[in-house]
């Protein structure tokens, strides 16, 4: 079941990053708005079947807690882009003086022009919505050090194959 598979992966998350810092803080909030989009994704479908069956008192009640799905993913977004972000780079470079393990643009666009074979194909993914990182586009993900390391581990993924 995919809330099991999107837990696991949370739990996961929660095992390999250290207490009490912003990457865990990051991590959690990456996690919990995984399923945010699983949940608006089921409730979106199950009100338009509930509108096809003609089940519309059906169809209203799903949407309010469908629209309550969504304030709660925009409240997630905020924290992140808001609080933890900035603390997360903040904590990267003060645990990393010489910025190494800050993942570099040129880097990743690079490996996305060789994984995908040309600019234009890799340009194009870019731009477009991804169900693997949940319905955000990758290049919106590239202002932030979490969001580049996700981009990166994706890119990573179609490259070897393991990309769902």
């Amino acid at each position: 079941d995919a809330m099991e598979v999107l837990t696991n992966e949370a739990e996961s998350l929660i095992e390999d990053t250290e207490a009490g810092t912003k990457t865990r803080d990051v991590a959690i909030a990456m996690a919990g708005q995984k399923i945010k989009h699983y949940e608006i994704a089921s409730y979106g479908s199950l009100v338009q079947i509930a509108k096809t069956m003609g089940k519309n008192e059906i169809a209203e009640i799903l949407g309010q807690t469908l629209a309550e799905e969504k304030e709660a993913d925009k409240l997630l977004t905020s924290i992140a882009e808001n609080n933890f972000n900035l603390e997360y780079e903040a904590e990267v470079r003060l645990n990393n003086p010489s910025d190494k393990i800050n993942l570099d643009l040129e880097e990743i666009h690079s490996y996305g022009h060789e994984v995908f074979n040309e600019k234009e194909r890799y340009d194009r993914w870019l731009l477009q919505p991804n169900r693997a990182l949940g319905g955000q586009i990758p290049s919106d993900l590239l202002k932030t050090y979490p969001g580049r390391e996700e981009v990166m581990r994706l890119i990573g993924r179609i490259d070897y194959g393991v990309y769902s």
